[in-house]
């Protein structure tokens, strides 16, 4: 449509926009996504990229960086400030301790962070957004988050976030029903074709006219309250106004609403640049090397091909089934009125001496390369662990990811971000409290059961707490190692065949289950005593309720 009206945020979505294109943000992330997945010769004019030879060396990079950050296990603890009541909240941050590595199983939290760590290095920088109150999130490409200030890496210090998505026309219209949208404002949603910030893959959408997709945006701002609100809006319709994020419990007699007043978003910066709220990723450094590399291994083919290997010539004017000659076995027929011999009408040019030259500066430019960015052959774990101890693999590998140690703690505060932003969405989507499952054990038979444990609401917004991340190395050299030390110790009696098993890891190759299993058939019998219910000395503010 010409002159067609558009909303305040897709006004502000375009200025931003035009930004991300002055620094050519969408094409290199899009170069970058392809050279990691080896289409290196993409773009290159009469050039087939299936014909021509590559050496990837920026995938296995790539590949060891990211296992680097991310294979580490990580634990959110929760701890009170001191403060009047330290006790009990003590108490309280033990069960949300519990409560927080339940919810990093269910959403497959490891699974999600290693996909964050993954893009960053790639194009430098990604995100993470939480978008309702049951925790469920969704990976954000760098290229389709706008910041009203892309110079403040501080998430939190944004006025205002943008996040660009294609949604379904009908979905979209039904959300926009229920929001009491005009009619006439709904009728104007229709599908368009502006996929300029989705990858290459992402732009492959069905063709349909009646039911395709159209461009929406989400923006997330801040009121006077320091509350955060929602809109969407597509480019002519703002089909959700601005919304608060906020919940109020269902009683009548304290109605009582909570609020968000922290951006539900979390991003990963993999190399900080001065002055810009991006980052700067491995593949991009890379890039200039891996063109020279494949252009040396295509030059070093073509020669290969057109001098290494001898070639027929022959004279034409004396060969009646020249079709033949390239045929094996076949019979070649030479004119009875032939004036030469037979090794003058048939002969082989032979293969030229090819330089060593092209070879060695291919290999060299390789190894310098891999040497530079730190991805060696020690550094990606090439080595016998059969010809070495684990320790010695660990330090060996310790010493080669230090230039990682920035992007290792990078990825901690990343986890404290998460941390931080699930306690706050606690509290805004439970104002009547958070029920969090607990495991108990019976005083009297020992066995365990599950109860609710109910956290009232008024306690999380007064008490503070401190997030600390725990990090224990996930990695199977550090496995090694540890399995390494309980068989030395074991081996050396120092400690029981009861404390080795306990000392064992649940996933550890050594059959835990069944070695447990096998002592518990060694233990006599034993007649219990009946024993007195314990009744707690201190109270907590927790209200228990079994299931």
């Amino acid at each position: 449509m010409f002159n067609e009206k558009v909303t305040g945020i897709w006004s502000k979505y375009e200025k931003i926009k035009d930004q991300h294109n002055s620094v050519r943000l969408n094409s290199k992330s899009e170069t970058c996504h392809n050279f990691f997945n080896g289409k290196q010769w993409r773009g290159i004019a009469h050039v087939k990229e299936d014909e021509l030879p590559f050496l990837n060396i920026i995938q296995p990079t790539v590949e060891y960086k990211v296992a680097t950050v991310a294979q580490q296990e990580m634990t959110i603890t929760f701890s009170p400030m001191s403060g009047l009541s330290e006790v009990e909240h003590q108490k309280i941050c033990d069960v949300l301790n519990d409560f927080a590595k339940q919810q990093w199983e269910l959403h497959k939290m490891d699974i999600k962070c290693w996909e964050v760590v993954k893009d960053s290095c790639i194009v430098g920088d990604s995100y993470i957004y939480f978008y309702d109150g049951d925790l469920n999130a969704q990976i954000i490409d760098n290229i389709n988050v706008f910041l009203a200030d892309e110079q403040e890496p501080d998430i939190q210090k944004q006025k205002f976030i943008i996040i660009y998505e294609r949604r379904n026309v009908s979905d979209v219209k039904e959300e926009a029903a229920q929001n009491k949208i005009p009619k006439k404002d709904i009728d104007n949603i229709v599908p368009d074709d502006d996929t300029d910030n989705l990858t290459e893959e992402a732009r492959k959408e069905v063709d349909s006219k009646t039911d395709g997709k159209c461009s929406c945006l989400l923006m997330l701002t801040k009121d006077k309250d320091g509350v955060v609100t929602v809109t969407r809006s597509t480019k002519t319709v703002e089909y959700q106004p601005k919304t608060r994020i906020f919940s109020q419990n269902k009683d009548e007699a304290n109605p009582r609403s909570v609020a968000l007043k922290i951006y539900p978003i979390a991003n990963f910066i993999w190399q900080k640049k001065k002055g810009s709220a991006r980052g700067l990723g491995e593949v991009e450094q890379l890039i200039p090397n891996q063109v020279s590399i494949n252009k040396n291994l295509a030059r070093r083919e073509q020669a290969i091909q057109q001098c290494a290997f001898p070639k027929l010539v022959y004279n034409s004017n004396y060969i009646t089934n020249a079709d033949n000659l390239d045929v094996a076995g076949a019979q070649i027929e030479i004119s009875k009125n032939a004036p030469f011999k037979v090794n003058e009408i048939i002969d082989y040019l032979n293969p030229r001496q090819l330089s060593s030259d092209a070879k060695q500066f291919g290999d060299e430019l390789v190894q310098v390369t891999r040497d530079l960015v730190g991805s060696g052959d020690s550094a990606l774990g090439n080595i016998d662990p059969t010809k070495a101890s684990g320790t010695a693999i660990i330090a060996v590998q310790d010493q080669s990811a230090i230039p990682l140690n920035e992007q290792k703690a990078t990825f901690k505060q990343f986890v404290e971000d998460i941390a931080l932003i699930w306690y706050y969405m606690w509290i805004a989507y439970n104002p009547q409290g958070i029920e969090v499952p607990i495991t108990e054990v019976d005083p009297l038979s020992q066995e365990e059961y599950e109860t609710i444990a109910t956290i009232p609401t008024e306690i999380l917004q007064e008490m503070k707490v401190n997030i600390k991340i725990d990090v224990a190395p996930n990695n199977p050299f550090s496995k090694y190692a540890q399995q390494q030390a309980l068989d030395n110790l074991f081996s050396q009696k120092h400690i029981t065949l009861e404390e080795y098993v306990e000392l064992l890891d649940d996933n550890s190759s050594v059959p835990k289950g069944r070695l447990k299993a096998i002592l518990e058939k060694r233990i006599p019998e034993q007649p219990q005593l009946p024993q007195q219910p314990m009744i707690p000395q201190g109270g907590m503010p927790i209200e228990m309720q079994q299931m």
